[in-house]
């Protein structure tokens, strides 16, 4: 469950302990860009309520991820926002690219540019594979070692086909995917059949076996089988077809995933002679 833990209370974490509740907390910067930034309805700064929300999940011993959503300006400092999540407790960390495009073309300011996108990861990258590699989860870097070994893709962005990662909101209406939320993706609301009904439709099956086709640029491109063409929500930019189809982030997978190969590769040939990845901080300085 995706919280942002402004709400959050002891009797709230007692009935997630109880029902075995995987949480999700929204946590987008540091201390001194959600201060600037990022406040409540009363003008308080909003992370003393995400630190405080946090503690609580400490308390009562649930486990926690959280949800950063990378922009033009969290993007700038990539280690101090990566530092101050590990200091928070988090230990399994998903980091998505904000992409907002405007109807009159363009994208918002606040977007995340394709040569930020592949600094910031690959600045991650380069620390975690050092230090925390073994400890902390960061699924695009999982995702990546399941690709350079032929596993199934973990995650939905990258996969071939899609997958059921439904989203609910608070009036209960349904949507087929919890980064796209919008009319269009709208499964059901409250008079309609519960999510175990909807995990069985046609409509859901439809959804998760016809992601877009690839386009010729992707079936050319060396790290189609890293990144599959990306999150369809982000295909946004036109291809030599004059059509929308392309992922605006291309240019920076193809400089993450090339950046990697090296590790992916000496981290496969660990995983085949049954050592773990992990060990790979062994060999690096």
């Amino acid at each position: 469950m995706l919280i942002d833990g402004i709400l959050l209370d002891d009797s709230w974490c007692e009935l997630f302990k109880k029902n075995q509740f995987l949480i999700s907390i929204a946590v987008d910067d540091d201390i001194s860009l959600q201060d600037s930034v990022c406040k409540t309805t009363s003008g308080k700064p909003l992370y003393h309520l995400i630190e405080e929300a946090v503690r609580l999940l400490q308390k009562h011993d649930l486990e926690f991820s959280t949800r950063t959503v990378i922009n033009a300006m969290n993007s700038q400092n990539p280690l101090r926002l990566y530092h101050y999540l590990k200091n928070l407790g988090s230990r399994h960390m998903q980091f998505i690219p904000l992409l907002e495009p405007l109807t009159q073309g363009g994208v918002d300011a606040r977007s995340l540019t394709p040569a930020a996108l592949g600094t910031f990861l690959k600045t991650l990258f380069y620390s975690w594979v050092r230090l925390d590699i073994g400890t902390i989860k960061i699924p695009i870097f999982e995702h990546a070692f399941a690709a350079w070994c032929g596993l199934p893709a973990p995650t939905c962005a990258f996969a071939l086909f899609g997958d059921s990662v439904f989203a609910s909101k608070i009036n209960d209406d349904l949507y087929e995917c919890d980064c796209l939320v919008n009319p269009k993706t709208l499964l059901s609301n409250n008079h309609q059949p519960v999510i175990t009904t909807m995990l069985k439709s046609t409509e859901n099956q439809i959804i998760e076996q016809n992601k877009p086709l690839l386009v010729a640029e992707c079936m050319s491109c060396k790290v189609k089988f890293a990144c599959h063409g990306g999150c369809p929500k982000d295909r946004v930019v036109l291809s030599e077809r004059g059509i929308p189809e392309l992922n605006y982030f291309c240019e920076s997978y193809q400089v993450f995933f090339t950046y990697i190969e090296p590790y992916m590769l000496m981290m496969k040939a660990l995983w085949e002679q049954n050592y773990a990845p992990s060990d790979i901080r062994q060999y690096l300085s």
